[in-house]
């Protein structure tokens, strides 16, 4: 019965177990802790995850493990998060690495990403509520320990840029349980004092260290601050909820610190070329004095008022002259043209007079010419008339003449006949049919 069961490859074997494995150990939302051997560091990391009791193969691919943040090492206890499954080359179980963190800081995260989550939905972080930055500093508030480097760095940085502002810190805890409401109560404090800024800034430090930046009470505290607010916590990979919160993140408090300060080389050589361009606008605008200055001086009113005046005098007098000689000028046209239309209109009237007395004549002379011309038409109509009778074929035929036709056509010779045609004559009282029997 045996000889009946199917036949597969191993790789089909191999194929199945990858996908049962999938569908039945998610592992992406479980961190798995164990110390890492045989760590080989090449394109991809290649490593084996062991407690006391059992060990995996793992491999880590070149783009995950660009986005450590620190150096593997064997012996090291870490937590990872990864998917399971099956090497066909040898059918060997491994790990498919995503992310690592040190071991002990697990819980630490899971609770980091869960305020996170909150606070984001919560609307803590939004770019709507960030404040713009100032567009001159000259006073402003730290909060950091007063025993740290922090301060000193922040102090030096700004005292090289831009030595006139001035700093005033408030002290405060940055690590420990008694960091976050140190910081709170300092922040407080500082808000209604009126400072251009106010920065928050740490040294670098573990995960665990700078985990007082992300109490969700100070991060409510600097969403309600109204004075804009820096962050400089920690070195360019560390982020807090914190750095999120605040107006701007600074990669660290020496980047703060050349944040809010100018640079006052920068703005010396600024300057400097704003004293150049002055110079130059105000050589430029002296330049331009000077021409309409020559100008005036040229001006014959400025050389000699009186006699300008004099000269004006006289041409207005000619003016003058003009406008009395263009004023009589217009006087006799106007005298003219009334001279004009007075015979113009004593020509029309004569015009019209004649055309009056041409029409009375003619109306008096009308009947006299429609009566001779109706008798001279009635003697033509007769004339006429008597020419028609004369010419009539009627009164032809009442003598006894007859007029033959074929087809509507006059018969005028024999040859217009055959035998055969039918032919229409008329008499003085009628038509007579007739068929033409012979022709000679």
């Amino acid at each position: 019965m045996s000889e009946n069961l199917p036949v597969v490859s191993v790789s089909s074997v191999l194929r199945r177990l990858d996908k049962v494995l999938e569908k039945t150990m998610p592992l992406d939302t479980v961190w798995i802790e164990g110390e890492i051997s045989g760590l080989k560091k090449y394109k991809h990391y290649y490593f084996s995850l062991k407690d006391e009791q059992g060990m995996m193969a793992c491999i880590m691919y070149e783009w995950n493990a660009r986005r450590l943040d620190f150096d593997l090492k064997d012996g090291m206890k870490v937590l990872v998060r990864a998917d399971i499954s099956v090497y066909h080359p040898n059918g060997k179980l491994q790990l498919v690495i995503k992310s690592v963190r040190q071991s002990g800081l697990g819980q630490l995260y899971l609770e980091f990403e869960r305020r996170k989550k909150k606070l984001t939905e919560a609307g803590y972080f939004d770019d709507a509520h960030k404040k713009p930055k100032p567009d001159y500093m000259e006073n402003i508030a730290v909060i950091t320990s007063a025993n740290g480097e922090v301060i000193h760095d922040v102090r030096k940085t700004i005292a090289k840029r831009w030595p006139m502002m001035k700093i005033t810190l408030y002290p405060a805890a940055v690590q420990g349980d008694k960091a976050a409401p140190e910081i709170i109560r300092q922040l407080k404090k500082a808000d209604p004092v009126g400072y251009d800024a106010i920065l928050i800034v740490r040294g670098g430090g573990s995960f665990e260290d700078l985990f007082c930046f992300n109490d969700e009470q100070l991060v409510k505290a600097i969403y309600d601050t109204k004075t804009y607010t820096v962050s400089g916590v920690g070195h360019e990979p560390d982020f807090t909820l914190c750095d999120m919160v605040c107006d701007v993140r600074c990669a660290t408090p020496t980047a703060a610190a050349e944040f809010v300060s100018w640079n006052q080389y920068e703005v010396l050589a600024g300057l400097e070329k704003s004293r150049q361009s002055m110079v130059h606008a105000m050589r430029s605008r002296l330049g331009q004095g000077r021409r309409q200055l020559e100008q005036y001086k040229n001006n014959p009113y400025i050389r000699d008022p009186m006699k300008w005046a004099a000269d004006k005098q006289l041409h207005l007098a000619a003016l003058q002259t003009q406008m009395e000689q263009e004023y009589e000028h217009i006087l006799d046209k106007r005298i003219d043209i009334v001279r004009k239309q007075e015979l113009m209109s004593e020509q029309i009237r004569r015009f019209l007079q004649g055309r009056k007395m041409d029409l009375a004549q003619g109306q008096q002379r009308i009947p006299e010419a429609m009566k001779n011309y109706r008798r001279q038409q009635r003697d033509t109509l007769k004339h006429y008339a008597a020419l028609l009778d004369a010419y009539s074929p009627l009164k032809t035929i009442s003598r006894g003449y007859t007029i033959t036709a074929k087809n509507g056509q006059y018969i005028r010779s024999i040859q217009d006949v055959d035998p055969g045609d039918s032919m229409e004559t008329k008499v003085k009282d009628g038509t007579i049919l007739s068929t033409v029997i012979k022709k000679g």
